[in-house]
C-alpha cells in the first residue's frame, strides 16, 4: 500500500511520502480498534479519533489526515481495491495527493468477520 500511494504522486508530479514509525503505530492502533470491536468510523466508540492519538503521542503536526479502508478481498487484490477506492473517491483522493503530506503511516487489521481493515494516516510535520 505504500507503494501504491507514492506511485500516484509520482503520477501526480508529486514528492514521494517517508514512512513514518509513528504514524504507522497510530494507523495500526486504528485498524486494529476497527477490527477487534467491529466497527468502521474514523471516530471509535469510545470517541477517539487517529488526532486524539497523535495528539497524545506529542506528535508535532502542522496538518494530519486519515482514509479508512475495509474490505474481504483476498490478500493478492485488497490492497489494490482498497486504493482503488481511495482513488475514486475525492475526498480520500485529496489526502493521498495533498502536497503538504509528507509523511504517511498505514495499518492493516484482520476482524472476526474476515474483513479486512485499514488506516492510513497522513501528515504535515511542524
Amino acid at each position: 500500500m505504500f507503494a501504491s500511494h507514492n506511485q500516484e504522486r509520482a503520477n501526480a508530479g508529486l514528492s514521494p511520502f517517508v514512512l513514518d514509525g509513528v504514524l504507522t503505530q497510530v494507523a495500526r492502533q486504528r485498524a486494529q480498534d476497527m477490527a477487534s470491536k467491529g466497527y468502521f468510523s474514523h471516530t471509535s466508540p469510545t470517541g477517539q479519533t487517529a488526532f486524539t492519538i497523535l495528539n497524545a503521542t506529542g506528535y508535532p503536526y502542522a496538518l494530519a489526515g486519515e482514509n479508512l479502508a475495509r474490505n474481504n478481498y483476498p490478500d493478492g487484490q485488497s490492497v489494490g481495491v482498497a486504493m482503488s477506492a481511495f482513488m475514486a473517491s475525492s475526498s480520500h483522493r485529496v489526502n493521498v495527493l495533498e502536497p503538504k503530506f509528507t509523511r504517511i503511516g498505514i495499518g492493516m487489521a484482520m476482524g472476526a468477520d474476515g474483513l479486512k481493515y485499514f488506516a492510513v494516516v497522513f501528515a504535515q510535520p511542524q
